[in-house]
């Protein structure tokens, strides 16, 4: 299962990780859109994440909701 988040609220969750801030980044590699080898699609998605290269404003907790939700439809179906 891949939710395609950032965070259970969004990419600020990370912003009291003191690894993350010793490497100048505001997000982990997890949050970056991945290429089919798996590395990001940008190497700025760490430094500088938007829209176009990590899935930085996505919410877990949504995502989550949204993948029970399709499991419970195909399991009335």
């Amino acid at each position: 299962m891949n939710l395609h988040c950032c965070g259970v609220n969004n990419y600020s969750d990370y912003a009291g990780n003191q690894d993350l801030r010793n490497a100048s980044r505001l997000v982990p590699e997890s949050c970056c859109i991945l290429k089919e080898d798996k590395t990001p699609v940008s190497d700025t998605c760490t430094t500088s994440p938007n829209d176009s290269n990590s899935y930085f404003n996505k919410v877990k907790l949504t995502s989550f909701y949204f993948y029970l939700n399709s499991q419970l439809f195909h399991v009335e179906s």
